[in-house]
């Protein structure tokens, strides 16, 4: 049975209610520790995600899966809270466009991430690499990565992973552009990810990825 979800937020007139089925429907709460033992989803609508994120018991990262949901016009405010266990970083406005979508993602266990924290991620390496800092690349662990991709798609994978653009991917590997869309489109359905924000996160998250000096 999927988990429950919940809802935090710290605004005077929450919108939580959702146009929604009733399994996907949040339940309004007022603390952590309203939480229940089983596992569950929380979302923490809250302009202050990077200051709450440190509040958290280790003990509720590991239980359960939650997502923090701050403005939009600040999320890049907020890219302290990736380096917490979180499930998922995105903005509560994001999250209004397409509510039922973004919960039933959430509820199968898949990270939620903002566009923009997608680019955050992937560019922070490519710019290291320009800095000549220890991460030179990112590449696919052999060990960890899904096995049943093909060395093509692992190839493409590893460049998304990396930060680069579908322009990129097609003129390094002498492509057109709708054959690289064409194994994204096969990576996301192998990975079982719904875009390739999830897959990108996916793979620094479950370990498909490592970092090469």
């Amino acid at each position: 049975m999927p988990p429950k979800i919940y809802m935090m937020t710290e605004t005077d007139t929450p919108a939580a209610v959702f146009p929604v089925a009733p399994p996907l429907q949040p339940e309004l709460i007022t603390g952590l520790e309203q939480l229940p033992d089983a596992p569950a989803v929380l979302l923490w609508q809250t302009p202050k995600a990077s200051e709450r994120v440190h509040t958290i018991p280790a003990s509720l990262f590991q239980k359960h899966a939650i997502v923090m949901l701050p403005d939009h016009q600040d999320i890049m405010k907020h890219t302290a809270c990736l380096h917490a266990p979180i499930k998922g970083l995105i903005s509560w406005q994001t999250f209004q466009r397409w509510p039922g979508h973004f919960l039933a993602i959430v509820q199968s266990g898949y990270p939620l991430l903002e566009p923009e924290m997608s680019f955050y991620l992937a560019r922070t390496l490519y710019e290291s690499k320009r800095k000549n800092s220890r991460i030179v690349s990112v590449q696919l662990h052999p060990d960890k990565a899904p096995p049943d991709l093909t060395y093509i798609e692992r190839l493409v994978l590893e460049m998304l992973v990396n930060g680069a653009s579908t322009n990129d991917i097609a003129h390094s590997l002498y492509y057109s552009v709708k054959t690289v869309k064409r194994y994204i489109t096969r990576l996301l359905r192998k990975t079982d990810s719904p875009d390739r924000t999830t897959m990108v996160v996916r793979a620094y998250r479950e370990g498909w990825v490592k970092a090469t000096v």
